[in-house]
């Protein structure tokens, strides 16, 4: 592939695309913060969440939050048989 000359300096066309790429990423994480303190910053987060920063979720909310988003566990494939029915 032929290199792009940015500024003063020739880059390679993956080294382009990867800048262009942490630019978009910057932008897009820049657009969430701004979101975030639009609706009240962190305070609103954490109402959102039912958590405190220092001492974190409620023991007393934990059957509750695993009914309503499930157990936070990665689920085990099952063991393979050696049945050869």
């Amino acid at each position: 592939m032929m290199p792009y000359q940015v500024g003063g300096d020739f880059i390679s066309a993956e080294d382009l695309v990867e800048s262009v790429e942490a630019w978009r990423q910057r932008k897009e994480l820049c657009e969430d913060v701004d979101y975030l303190e639009s609706k009240g910053g962190m305070p609103w987060l954490y109402r959102g969440l039912q958590t405190d920063p220092k001492y974190g979720i409620r023991s007393d909310s934990i059957p509750a939050r695993i009914a309503q988003f499930g157990s936070n566990e990665i689920p085990r494939d099952p063991p393979k048989s050696n049945n050869s029915s």
